[in-house]
């Protein structure tokens, strides 16, 4: 019996699957089986796992029935043998070591999963910018966290994935996935159920997987989100009415949550007609919600629960804030890139509005060479990877670089101190506005203006 079983639903990603599972076949943890779960591509995906496994015995191809991701998940649990489960997503890559790694820490405890850090990117071939996923984001966690899921019903909200961890194989058994058509949140009421169970869970301060944001054929901006939302919570109705009211209040908050992300995404072009009666059901479904006191303003974010409210009362006129906020959003962004895209950016003040720029802004390729800083004591050490500098030092380095002033409270001394040095006013950029938007299409957008 292998220690772990990797399942890799599949279709259609014959441009990633070839890194993808040399990345799984290079593990160096060997007792390993590896099965492909392809929904019937035609594509060349299947040549490429055919020469897999021809020259690696553990690597076994199956044929989904159907294609569901939900359906594909359940089968490579049915046939899994391994004493754990992984799962890894076919346009990702992963660590080396990950198996080893998560495998060595949970080997022998009474642990129902663990689980480690992500690393989020955007790749177009030619540039790359990625940001950590952390499944205790509000949290300062050390090295190896050990937790009560089944009493932490936040978890729910900040760990979204299946993909960073391993799960013992007769715990993830106990659960099935909605075996609807796509791929699109199939894994949310999965997700909820295994979190609400488990006695005890580990997390561990690694990054250990690669998570692709690039993938154009990505389900983010289907028509059809609405209805994806939809079916994967109503699935969950019936488990919902048993649990307690935490449980059932952060349900019905992430559903709230879900919902309005939709919108966003759906600004970027017409209302999703495909969505209308999805749209009414989670309105319906989310207003009775509230009047029964389910859950309520202290459960969500601030502007999350302001959004909520023109959902509940107009959710065509949710899609037209979110679509004005867009363009005009859109406008910033295109008269900042202007400069911004010229030469190397430096970001001055390496504080809590400095370290989000680089995060934003990923995927946009503007080429962030580092942050500058007053504060000696920070001047040397890095942020995020990038170097921090004085401002003498930043301009020895790259004396045509753009100065991205990141400080709330003293912006205007900063852009005097910059304008004595000697930086001209066009290179100085001062966010008026934060730039808050999605950036993979941001790049889309983008790219009608050559920037």
């Amino acid at each position: 019996m292998p220690q772990i079983s990797i399942i890799m639903p599949c279709l259609n990603v014959a441009e990633y699957m070839e890194e993808c599972l040399a990345s799984v076949c290079a593990q160096t943890l060997k007792d390993i089986e590896i099965l492909v779960v392809d929904a019937g591509s035609t594509d060349g995906t299947l040549a490429i796992v055919q020469k897999f496994q021809d020259r690696d015995s553990r690597v076994r191809l199956i044929s989904s029935e159907k294609r569901s991701y939900g359906y594909q998940m359940n089968l490579g649990i049915s046939q899994a043998v391994g004493e754990y489960i992984g799962v890894v997503e076919t346009d990702d890559y992963i660590e080396p070591n990950m198996m080893e790694v998560l495998y060595r820490q949970i080997v022998g405890t009474d642990a129902d999963y663990i689980k480690a850090k992500a690393r989020a990117f955007y790749d177009d071939g030619i540039h790359q910018t990625d940001f950590v996923l952390r499944p205790f984001d509000t949290e300062q966690t050390q090295e190896v966290k050990v937790v009560n899921p089944s009493q932490r019903p936040a978890l729910f909200v900040s760990d979204n994935f299946l993909w960073n961890g391993l799960y013992r194989r007769d715990f993830l058994q106990r659960f099935r996935f909605n075996e609807t058509s796509g791929a699109a949140f199939q894994d949310v009421g999965v997700l909820y159920q295994m979190i609400h169970a488990a006695q005890k869970g580990i997390y561990l301060d690694k990054v250990v997987y690669h998570y692709r944001q690039s993938n154009g054929g990505a389900s983010s901006f289907s028509r059809k989100g609405l209805n994806f939302v939809r079916t994967e919570y109503e699935a969950l109705l019936d488990v919902v009415r048993e649990v307690s009211e935490p449980w059932r209040r952060i349900y019905y908050a992430k559903m709230a949550w879900h919902t309005i992300n939709r919108f966003h995404f759906m600004s970027f072009g017409t209302f999703w007609e495909e969505s209308e009666q999805s749209a009414a059901w989670l309105q319906k479904t989310l207003r009775a919600a509230l009047q029964d006191g389910c859950f309520g303003k202290e459960d969500l974010q601030p502007w999350d629960w302001e959004e909520l409210q023109i959902f509940l009362q107009d959710y065509h006129k949710l899609y037209e804030v979110c679509r004005e906020r867009l363009l005009k959003q859109t406008s910033i962004v295109r008269d900042a890139f202007a400069k911004l895209k010229r030469d190397p950016v430096i970001i001055f003040g390496c504080g809590a509005i400095g370290r989000q720029i680089p995060g934003r802004l990923r995927g946009c390729h503007i080429d962030f060479v580092g942050y500058c800083d007053n504060d000696e004591a920070k001047q040397g050490t890095s942020v995020e990877k990038l170097p921090v500098y004085s401002l003498t030092e930043a301009q020895q380095r790259y004396p045509q670089a753009v100065f991205w002033v990141a400080n709330k409270y003293h912006a205007d001394s900063i852009i005097c101190q910059l304008k004595e040095n000697g930086v001209d006013d066009a290179n100085i950029y001062e966010e008026k506005e934060p730039l808050v938007i999605n950036h993979y299409t941001l790049q889309m957008l983008l790219q009608e203006d050559g920037l």
